[in-house]
């Protein structure tokens, strides 16, 4: 991280509620804003254990875990306006033509993927409930990013047992796609999620051109998200296996990463080993390489209500449309 970027994340933690401010009781004076922001970052920065961050920044395990939960309960507490959704339409057409730039994909307000978090078994839960398909313990993030690798909405703690299109539905987000999806927008995502008029899928079974044109469209505007998981687990080693007892603990742990990771991309603040998001450009002549690419994974079976279905069937309708669009634009040599 750049020192910009820290010096910026200390001093707004240093005016925040989070930060001690009496340090009048006597004894050891409180730890600078400063110290309570570096060795955060150093702990989740790395698979440092506690023992040594704290013998690093001379301090005792106790002090480390109280400053370690002062800063995450602050990067929480600002995450509702760093991980955030366009607030009005211009912000929106914006994103939009962003990734129609990269892919030639119109409409798209974001895309949404998910990855799983290994974890030590919780206290006081069913440990089997988190075991994923690799037969990880672990919970599930799922996230929303524009084409820059920016989160649009972040949303974690499911067991990863649990399929990624129920997490999907368990979603704060499920229920504002219509009011976030105005003006022909929607969000696109990989087979595991469900087709509706707010969200594209890739045509699963069909090898005629038209469909091909359409899903390998839709895969590079799905890069972003699938990148942007890699680099939040790579600037945050911690979460290759986080460590805490509480769930709760994990995922407020979880979002201060995500929100850090904003920072960081909104101050253009990048890791040496960095790619450009955009190192791809759509070719309408390009392979369908989609399914090489995605694990599958069979989707889990709803029974779909009234809205549901009627939702599904005006997604097909849009998605042929597109799907028709991007053949006589890209397609047709």
């Amino acid at each position: 991280m750049k020192r910009e970027t820290c010096s910026k994340i200390i001093n707004d933690f240093e005016k925040s509620p989070f930060y001690p401010k009496n340090d009048s009781h006597g004894g050891t004076p409180k730890s600078s804003a400063e110290n309570h922001v570096l060795s955060f970052l150093k702990f989740a920065g790395s698979k440092t254990c506690i023992s040594e961050v704290a013998s690093q920044f001379c301090i005792g395990e106790s002090t480390f875990h109280r400053q370690c939960g002062r800063v995450m309960h602050h990067l929480n507490d600002i995450a509702p306006s760093i991980i955030r959704f366009p607030k009005d339409n211009e912000e929106k057409k914006a994103i939009a033509h962003h990734f129609e730039q990269i892919s030639g994909f119109p409409g798209v307000l974001g895309c949404i993927g998910s990855t799983y978090i290994p974890i030590r078994a919780p206290a006081n839960k069913n440990k089997s409930s988190y075991v994923n398909h690799q037969q990880q313990i672990s919970i599930t993030l799922q996230g929303i990013c524009d084409a820059n690798g920016v989160f649009l909405d972040v949303f974690t703690g499911p067991p990863s047992k649990i399929h990624d299109a129920r997490v999907y539905k368990l979603s704060f987000v499920y229920q504002r796609l219509p009011e976030l999806c105005s003006d022909d927008l929607h969000l696109i995502g990989d087979e595991t999620y469900p087709l509706s008029d707010h969200m594209l899928v890739p045509y699963m079974g069909q090898n005629d051109q038209t469909s091909i044109n359409y899903n390998s469209a839709l895969q590079l505007s799905l890069q972003p998200v699938e990148k942007s998981f890699r680099l939040l687990k790579q600037r945050f080693k911690q979460l290759s296996r986080l460590d805490f007892h509480q769930v709760d603990t994990t995922t407020k742990f979880t979002i201060a990463c995500c929100v850090l990771h904003n920072l960081c991309i909104l101050d253009n603040d990048f890791l040496l080993e960095d790619v450009d998001v955009q190192t791809c450009q759509y070719d309408g002549n390009a392979t369908n390489h989609f399914f090489d690419n995605l694990c599958f994974e069979a989707s889990e079976p709803f029974e779909l209500t009234s809205e549901e279905l009627q939702s599904k069937q005006m997604g097909e309708i849009k998605r042929d449309r597109i799907s028709a669009e991007l053949w006589v634009k890209y397609g047709k040599s």
